[in-house]
């Protein structure tokens, strides 16, 4: 786990810096969200929220790069979140039973879904592409725990 100290914070590059506001805007948004299921994306987004962007301003490099494609930075928070949450659940650590997420692993779920579904949005698969992911994301969840 890297840490960065209040100057390296402040000399992020712009890009970097616009992730951050952008992935803040969405957090901003889940949280006011008037249909705030118990486990949904905002639960979720507590649980993970320091280390998306220990994780973002540690990957400036590639985020540079992708803005700099024409990736906007919303979108490249959203990749961030979905990766994350991915990764994190298929670890085992959220789940109660084979193929049963605990209550914070129905949060990551639903924040994963969430987020995937913007990616979707952005352009970034297809609709058919979504479906077969998240297909293929709940047999991995299955197998797991």
């Amino acid at each position: 786990m890297t840490k960065f100290s209040i100057f390296q914070r402040f000399f992020l590059p712009m890009e970097v810096k616009a992730v951050l506001m952008a992935l803040a805007i969405e957090e901003r948004k889940l949280r006011e969200a008037e249909n705030k299921p118990l486990f949904g994306p905002h639960s979720g987004f507590n649980l993970i929220n320091s280390e998306i962007r220990r994780l973002i301003m540690s990957e400036s490099g590639v985020l540079v790069l992708k803005i700099r494609e024409g990736v906007a930075p919303r979108t490249l928070a959203y990749l961030a979140i979905a990766n994350y949450t991915a990764r994190e659940l298929l670890t085992g650590r959220y789940h109660i039973h084979r193929g049963i997420l605990s209550m914070p692993g129905q949060s990551l779920f639903s924040l994963w879904a969430a987020a995937t579904a913007e990616l979707e949005t952005a352009g970034m698969h297809s609709s058919e592409e979504t479906i077969e992911g998240k297909r293929n994301f709940h047999q991995q969840i299955k197998e797991l725990g």
